[in-house]
């Protein structure tokens, strides 16, 4: 799904705190009009499949409506100690975590395998690996400053099949499907 003009632009703003206090640091930054929440990584996708990925997606979203969601927290993965990736949370009634299960388990005859633990979230920038442990517990302490940032309040509206070509600049994501969800008003 994409977010709203109105949360890109507060994210952006946030985006450009955290580099300004991570300036230092070894970071790619995502751009902020490529930030979307990954309900089911797919990876390399034969041509032929995209039919039934459409299908899969039109008959597990089916009875969703737009679903409310809140962009207010921050962390990173593997953990907070070794970031690698920074990213904010994504909060939402349960609705959003049923609907990304049951995509994910509508996916897997397909060959596609669900992920661990669902943690939306929303990726903001990749440290490189060659940072050195003094540069992780630097962006670990700025994040821990960060733990009551609020960006607010969106909607999931639809979901969207991304392609994604990966260049030296970037990823550029282009829509091959677009399912709205129930009761959305544009």
């Amino acid at each position: 799904m994409n977010f709203s003009s109105q949360i890109i632009l507060e994210v952006t703003i946030f985006q450009n705190q955290l580099r300004r206090d991570l300036s230092n640091i070894p970071i790619r930054w995502v751009a902020p009009e490529t930030m979307h929440l990954t309900l089911q990584f797919l990876g390399d996708v034969p041509q032929s499949q995209i039919p039934a990925i459409q299908e899969t997606i039109s008959t597990s979203a089916a009875d969703f409506s737009a679903i409310p969601l809140h962009i207010g927290s921050i962390g990173s993965f593997p953990s907070f100690k070794k970031p690698q990736v920074l990213w904010l949370g994504i909060s939402a009634n349960q609705t959003l975590k049923k609907i990304a299960i049951q995509l994910q388990a509508a996916l897997q005859p397909l060959g596609y395998k669900p992920e661990k633990d669902f943690l939306p979230h929303l990726t903001l920038g990749r440290l490189n690996r060659m940072a050195t442990r003094e540069q992780q517990n630097l962006v670990s302490a700025v994040l821990d400053r960060w733990q009551s940032v609020d960006i607010g309040e969106d909607q999931m509206r639809e979901i969207i099949l991304y392609q994604s070509d990966l260049t030296q600049n970037g990823p550029i994501y282009t829509a091959l499907f677009r399912f709205p969800l129930k009761n959305v008003l544009n």
